[in-house]
């Protein structure tokens, strides 16, 4: 009996032998051999140096060839890349390609490795790994990837692998990342499509496995915008027919780590600076849409109360007076309208106009329709869109406007609280030009005229006392909370000076 010293260095010399002529070799019968000696040297050179030898042009990578010729060396190679993906199911216990669960056939290897503890196991199984990256064989590379996805080996492979895990997990996951979705200008900033105008094929719940698999490796390699990017293509996927829907809440934890991963490349953790990243508009984008996922769950949640009351027209939701009926649905009730609406919404997530236009006005849901605009749809068209939906009533709008300020839990991002302040100021210029033009017997239109210039003090009185009051107090409250906003005064200025000059103008 050899001690292992010397059962290595007689294992290497057989190596060394056999590498001389590895197209001649028993491969199944040397490498079950080293194996059971665990010199996995020896298991991953000689099946290399055999895949070489049985296609020596390289023919199984040459897209210029014949297919078949290009399929029967592939296929040559492949069997020779299975005995070192073997010997890694073998060390978990795992059935081969042939479905027994052994190495190359008998079940003694496999048998044996569950004699070993787990620390050895795993030194052996990182050991196979790391002999296997040293060569440049990109395709057994993928093949060994593949195989450590298929064994839960996922830390393992992103500690291990090499910059090609990329692409295998892009094309995997149908997700070219780099080059298509990200198109990196001179700051570096990643350019970020409109998922409005890019129709994206769907994405099935396999090829989601690797693109969670790329975010995480994109966190690894602290690349946190590559990172961000790829949850917000899984926060946003389309599903394949057939397949179990990705729930709002799913969607909304990818959601919410694409916005973290954001946030950590603002704070200097990332391969791209944070002034880069915050110009770039990343983070805000993200978040705004994160908000909007929100009011898609609050909406369908009423929804379901809605559907579970079975009695949406005598309850009347939209039976107050200030508000236009809502839609009718002369085929179904509006119960089983307000199910179908809400199976709608859980089955992807919706654009800010849909929601608006497909749900909140039909069923009236006129907190969710104010807060419709934190998307960019244009802060003072959502405005506007609203007091035509609440026949001119600026100060109904405007006080469904304080609601959503007054909950910090809608918004929570300063950024989209300036947004809304934004809408607000529209309101109340048009709050303060009706009551001009109401008091003064012109048209609206000529009241913009006024408003738009320097108002007389005589004009100023025009605006009836209790409007006045109302629209003097609204301006300081929001001129107050600008200043408390977490923003620089750059970004607040011009809100700010909007709201100046109305309460001038209304002071005379």
């Amino acid at each position: 009996s050899l001690d292992p010293e010397q059962r290595e260095t007689l294992a290497r010399e057989a190596l060394n032998l056999l590498c001389k002529v590895p197209e001649t070799a028993d491969l199944l019968g040397v490498c079950q051999r080293f194996e059971e000696l665990r010199f996995y040297e020896a298991v991953v050179e000689l099946p290399l140096r055999k895949a070489k030898a049985v296609d020596p042009n390289e023919d199984a990578f040459n897209d210029h060839i014949d297919d078949t010729c290009r399929q029967t060396a592939l296929t040559a190679r492949q069997q020779c890349y299975e005995i070192v993906t073997n010997a890694l199911r073998s060390l978990r216990g795992e059935p081969d390609q042939t479905g027994v669960c052994s190495d190359f056939g008998s079940g003694q290897n496999a048998c044996s490795a569950l004699f070993l503890d787990q620390a050895t196991r795993e030194k052996y199984t990182r050991q196979i790994v790391q002999l296997s990256l040293r060569c440049p064989d990109r395709a057994f590379h993928e093949n060994v990837y593949q195989t450590m996805i298929e064994l839960g080996l996922e830390n393992e492979l992103l500690e291990l692998a090499g910059p090609d895990l990329v692409p295998f997990l892009q094309s995997a996951g149908s997700c070219q990342i780099t080059k298509a979705d990200v198109r990196v200008s001179k700051s570096a900033i990643p350019s970020i499509p409109s998922s409005r105008t890019q129709i994206r094929q769907p994405i099935t719940a396999s090829q989601a496995k690797y693109l969670e698999l790329l975010s995480r490796y994109y966190v690894h390699q602290r690349q946190h915008v590559l990172a961000a990017h790829v949850l917000l293509r899984l926060a946003e996927r389309k599903q394949s027919d057939g397949e179990g829907y990705l729930t709002l809440e799913q969607r909304y934890q990818y959601l919410s780590n694409a916005v973290l991963q954001a946030r950590s490349a603002t704070c200097g953790a990332g391969h791209i600076s944070p002034s880069d990243v915050k110009d770039g508009g990343l983070l805000e984008l993200l978040e705004g849409k994160l908000s909007v996922l929100r009011f898609q769950m609050k909406i369908k949640e009423k929804l379901e109360q809605v559907a579970s009351k079975g009695e949406t027209t005598e309850t009347g939701l939209g039976s107050n007076d200030a508000f236009p009926g809502s839609i009718s649905f002369p085929e179904e009730s509006s119960s089983q309208s307000a199910k179908r609406k809400a199976k709608e919404l859980g089955q992807e997530l919706k654009s800010i106009t849909q929601l608006y236009n497909d749900y909140a006005v039909c069923f009236d849901f006129w907190e969710e329709r104010a807060a419709s605009g934190l998307e960019a749809v244009g802060d003072e068209d959502v405005a506007r869109a609203l007091l035509v939906a609440c026949k001119k009533s600026s100060e109904t709008v405007q006080r469904i406007y304080d609601r959503l300020l007054a909950s910090g839990a809608i918004l929570p991002s300063p950024a989209l609280r300036l947004r809304m302040l934004r809408s607000v100021l529209t309101v109340l210029r048009e709050w303060a030009l009706s009551a001009l033009a109401q008091q003064m017997g012109a048209s609206v239109g000529s009241a913009s005229l006024i408003l738009g210039g320097t108002l007389s003090n005589e004009q100023a009185t025009a605006i009836n006392q209790g409007s006045k009051d109302k629209l003097t107090s609204a301006t300081t409250r929001y001129m107050t909370e600008l200043k408390c906003l977490a923003l620089p005064a750059s970004h607040v200025e011009l809100v700010y000076r909007g709201f100046k000059e109305l309460e001038e103008m209304l002071l005379g």
